[in-house]
């Protein structure tokens, strides 16, 4: 367990940055640079300042001139960050104890190098909200990429005091990254945590059992490990464990229900790989976190370490949160063998664009048939959501990765509901059942001859990185997919989920259904899905529509999925997406949401 500071203010250890991904700057003369933040949860109280470490990493090639951290808009959100916010920031030595600038100035950082700073927040009301600092250099010409959860803060500022719980973890290899050995292996990440605020809502007695210390501030805890929204091909264990011999006080579970005080209570996270599949080394993307919640159960827990309940989704008394940590994790997949020509699969995938104002990225879920059709469905940070359709062409005979060429047509949500079409190309590399990685950019159009070629003021290249989802691996069926399925529109309406229709599977795989997108337009749907023969939980989609302004013929690819998003606190099991688009040159792209019929009670 590495060493640290530990006083009122947090002054822990800084986090390593490792495995990010430097992010191609605007201009080629410019640093590229990464920041992180530790720890990355805290709670206070009105106008009572909390401090956390900040380090921005410089990969060159040059200097980092000027370099400062401010606020920047909520990223999740789109909206501000909250009213009365505010942030001072100081560099620091390597340390982490003498000031190397004075506060709120801004430093110069060579290439190859990381600087500290101590950033205080406070603010002046109540919130509970994650922060997204700016971390810029270059007098604001460079900016680091926001990563949810590695350079933010969720913040929970009360009228009240709360826990704030203090953690840090260590991993075997010591360098903040959890390194799994080899496919069907596992691997351990320790966390230590202290409560350096109050007790919370539900104060519990000293619990000092199996030799496990107790001290003061005594707060009941749900502590739950978790991959940050990302599907991995990985499974994820916690339990509680003595200090004195770090053994297991209860037997690994999905969560640990128990009290965390002012003495540090320690936990081991067992990450196993047995699901056939590997995760690289995406630092920003393929994290394991540790979340740590307020009990608010009426009866605070009657003992250390005490085994949660078998599902994966959080428990209902699991409260605000009141304290994180994480760490990388890779694992090894299974390599390339004989039969592997294409990438199929079902991947997460981000997309990191370089604008002048930052990058910009955008997640989502990409499909890839044993054809090489490309099928993607983003959520735009900004805007509406991205469809993509397309093919690659994968080329096995490249070192040290299969490599691949990519073209896709973009169609892109706009404000007034309207859609824009884009065409892009790039390239990339594979390695299945583990990773895509690649750039791509904007295809201008071809103008007619003797006119000028359209103005191109948004379409900007980017790069992508997708994760292996082992929801390709489900055993599904035509037969097995057979029901009824309310068609749930993802907008939230005053706060409301909305049934817009109903779709019935046949066990031949032909469907029926009506569906209402948009109010006064009653659409008649019908359609088949096809198997692509492989096994493999992904369907192709052709559809009709009729009966209303959207009627036509689409295509499209499809899969079963459990929803952790429609209702929160909730799993909807066996739901099924479909992802499409119009065959014809002026179509849109769409997608439905499918839950099975009375799972959720939808107004």
């Amino acid at each position: 367990m590495n060493t640290c500071k530990q006083t009122k203010t947090a002054l822990v250890c800084a986090t390593i940055i490792a495995g990010l991904v430097p992010v191609t700057a605007i201009a080629a003369s410019d640093p590229a640079i990464n920041a992180a933040v530790l720890p990355t949860s805290r709670t206070t109280t009105i106008d009572t300042p909390i401090t956390v470490f900040g380090t921005i990493s410089n990969a060159g090639p040059g200097t980092a001139t000027g370099c400062s951290v401010g606020l920047q808009p909520d990223a999740s959100g789109g909206g501000p960050n909250p009213s009365g916010l505010l942030l001072s920031y100081r560099a620091f030595q390597s340390d982490n104890a003498t000031p190397a600038a004075a506060p709120d100035t801004p430093v110069d950082i060579a290439a190859g190098t990381n600087q500290a700073f101590v950033l205080s927040v406070s603010g002046s009301g109540a919130f509970n909200q994650e922060i997204f600092f700016d971390f810029s250099c270059n007098n604001g010409a460079v900016t680091a990429p926001v990563f949810s959860g590695v350079n933010t803060l969720s913040l929970l500022v009360g009228t009240t005091a709360s826990p704030d719980i203090i953690t840090i973890g260590s991993s075997p290899s010591s360098d903040a990254v959890i390194r799994i050995p080899s496919l069907g292996a596992g691997e351990i990440m320790a966390v230590a945590a202290v409560n350096i605020g109050s007790a919370g809502v539900t104060p519990v007695a000293d619990k000092n059992t199996s030799g496990a210390m107790a001290g003061n501030n005594e707060a009941s805890v749900i502590v739950m490990p978790d991959f940050g929204g990302f599907d991995l091909a990985l499974d994820t264990f916690i339990c509680e464990t003595n200090p004195a011999n770090a053994e297991c006080l209860a037997p690994y579970a999905r969560s640990v229900t128990t009290s965390v005080g002012d003495q540090p209570s320690t936990f081991n996270v067992f990450v196993n790989s047995t699901l056939g599949a590997g995760v690289p080394l995406y630092a920003d993307i393929a994290r394991q976190f540790i979340r740590f919640y307020e009990d608010t159960s009426p009866s605070p827990v009657s003992g250390k370490g005490v085994s949660g309940p078998a599902s994966s989704v959080l428990p209902p008394d699991a409260g605000t949160l009141s304290g994180a940590t994480s760490h990388a994790v890779t694992s090894p997949g299974p390599g390339l063998v004989e039969t592997t020509t294409v990438p199929d699969g079902i991947w997460s995938i981000v997309f990191d664009t370089a604008t002048p104002g930052g990058t910009v990225r955008e997640r989502g879920t990409l499909a890839v048939t044993v054809e090489g059709g490309w099928t993607a469905f983003i959520t735009g940070r900004e805007g509406g959501d991205v469809y993509q359709f397309g093919f690659l062409s994968p080329d096995i005979s490249g070192t040290p990765d299969p490599t691949m060429d990519i073209s896709f047509d973009t169609y892109e949500e706009d404000i007034n509901g309207g859609q824009t079409v884009s065409s892009y190309t790039g390239t990339g590399s594979w390695q299945p059942f583990s990773f895509l990685s690649g750039n791509v950019a904007f295809t201008p159009p071809i103008a007619p001859k003797g006119a000028s070629k359209p103005a191109i003021t948004q379409q900007r290249p980017a790069s992508f990185r997708a994760l292996y989802n082992p929801v390709y691996d489900r055993a599904t069926s035509l037969s097995g997919l057979a029901g009824t399925y309310d068609v749930i529109d993802n907008n939230i309406n005053g706060g409301f989920l909305s049934d817009s229709g109903d779709i019935t599977f046949a066990v031949d795989g032909t469907f029926t259904g009506t569906v209402s997108p948009e109010p006064g337009e009653n659409c008649t749907v019908s359609g088949s899905l096809t198997e692509y023969g492989n096994g493999k939980n992904l369907y192709g989609v052709d559809m009709t529509i009729s009966g209303c302004m959207f009627a036509g013929n689409y295509i499209g690819e499809g899969f079963q999925r459990d929803d952790h998003d429609l209702v929160p606190g909730s799993l909807i099991s066996n739901a099924f997406r479909i992802v499409f688009h119009s065959v014809s040159s002026s179509g849109i792209a769409a997608n439905m949401n499918l839950i099975p019929q009375g799972v959720v009670v939808i107004p």
